[in-house]
């Protein structure tokens, strides 16, 4: 089974993806869960059709979005290549949703501290001198709910996120 969609067992029937935001997604958890290692080839347009029960082009759009995105590289008489982590854009929202089951390794970790202690430092430069009262009301709040959320991990995140938010948001950039 892949991520939340479940593929062909035997003679069971599985609900399968319809569309193409589906199979993009389908096809990106293989890619993330190692279905598809970096260097490897996927299946061919034809076969992708049948495991997921869609046209080829279906398919071929979907490819093309995993593709914009540096998760496969397409070449004519070759095939489409799974990409090294290297070349994905794991910033793009899309794929960080996609990768998100599987996100947990300390190299992407790394890799969003190192872009947030990047940008955090003027995004709150201008928060500081851009925010609204009520801006300001909302981040002192968020604040006191991570202070308050003692052990509770999941409070902690919902109160941190939420904060960063309202920074972001109140840099008016």
């Amino acid at each position: 089974m892949t991520g939340t969609l479940k593929k062909p067992q035997g003679d069971t029937a599985t609900r399968r993806p319809r569309v193409m935001p589906d199979v993009t997604k389908a096809i990106a958890s293989d890619i993330f869960s190692g279905r598809y290692p970096a260097g490897s080839s996927l299946p061919t347009e034809n076969e992708l059709g049948v495991e997921y029960s869609v046209s080829r082009t279906v398919i071929r759009e979907a490819l093309k979005v995993l593709a914009a995105k540096g998760l496969v590289l397409s070449r004519p008489r070759v095939g489409t290549i799974v990409c090294n982590e290297d070349d994905w854009n794991i910033i793009d929202p899309q794929v960080l949703a996609w990768h998100a089951p599987h996100a947990l390794d300390d190299k992407l970790f790394d890799a969003i501290l190192e872009t947030r202690r990047a940008i955090e430092p003027l995004v709150a430069e201008l928060a500081a001198t851009r925010a609204t009262l009520q801006e300001i009301a909302d981040l002192e709040a968020t604040w006191r709910g991570m202070a308050g959320a003692g052990e509770d991990l999941a409070a902690f995140s919902r109160s941190d996120i939420a904060f960063h938010q309202i920074v972001y948001a109140a840099s008016h950039n």
